[in-house]
């Protein structure tokens, strides 16, 4: 029998990332290569994303990897 996938956590997150422009644009790049990430309006250095993950705790350590992102909000969670 095969192992059954891990239920999806449906998150919306807001992801607080440099003011500086040309860093804010490395750090909105990175985020842009990320298929799993839907992004939303950027509103100073607030920006508000949408995912599906089986591993809410490995998605928030990824994003804080990320250069720039210096902090990750829960705004809405699904958890199956």
């Amino acid at each position: 029998m095969d192992a059954e996938a891990p239920p999806l956590t449906i998150a919306g997150l807001i992801l607080t990332v440099p003011l500086d422009a040309s860093a804010q644009s490395e750090t909105l790049s990175k985020l842009h290569a990320l298929p799993h990430l839907t992004l939303g309006k950027l509103q100073d250095r607030w920006l508000s994303v949408a995912t599906e993950t089986a591993d809410p705790y490995a998605l928030h350590d990824e994003l804080l990897a990320i250069p720039g992102v210096s902090h990750v909000e829960v705004a809405f969670v699904e958890v199956p």
